[in-house]
């Protein structure tokens, strides 16, 4: 961590990156939090479709698009982001071990190869993981007022 967070040469990519990351997902779970409202409007019309128009039902498809289309967009840009940054880190890590390595006296048979592979499975654990939780923390901030707001109307 200390290769890329750190270091002045990753500080641009290290913080900026991360930070168009967090913002990135800050919009995926508010567009999230969009379309689970969307559910259910869309739901009761079709639950009660007598008492609504076809227009409602149109209009609650435009409704639909207006928040799936930039979520999709905004997800597949998040992903492509998120492999950059690893990419970054992992190639900040590499330029760390290589350094060490090449001090080494003992001769280790494809050294270069097992540093980068075992950089690639870490980066990639770390990304998967790190995403995951600060989605899921994200998440449950945005839906901790709605259940907040319905426990102090009963």
């Amino acid at each position: 961590f200390r290769s890329f967070y750190q270091s002045r040469k990753w500080f641009v990519w290290a913080y900026g990156g991360g930070l168009v990351l967090l913002v990135a997902l800050f919009f995926q779970v508010q567009l999230t939090v969009q379309l689970n409202e969307w559910y259910g409007g869309f739901y009761n019309i079709l639950q009660k479709a007598t008492e609504h128009k076809v227009e409602e039902f149109w209009a609650s498809m435009v409704q639909f698009a207006r928040i799936a289309f930039p979520y999709v967009l905004i997800a597949t840009l998040t992903s492509y982001f998120t492999r950059v940054y690893s990419f970054k880190w992992r190639e900040a890590m590499t330029f760390s071990y290589v350094a060490k390595w090449q001090t080494v006296d003992t001769e280790v048979e494809g050294a270069s190869q097992r540093i980068q592979e075992d950089i690639y499975r870490f980066a990639r654990i770390v990304e998967s993981l790190g995403l995951q939780v600060i989605r899921a923390i994200m998440t449950l901030i945005a839906f901790l007022p709605d259940s907040l707001d319905s426990q102090q109307r009963r």
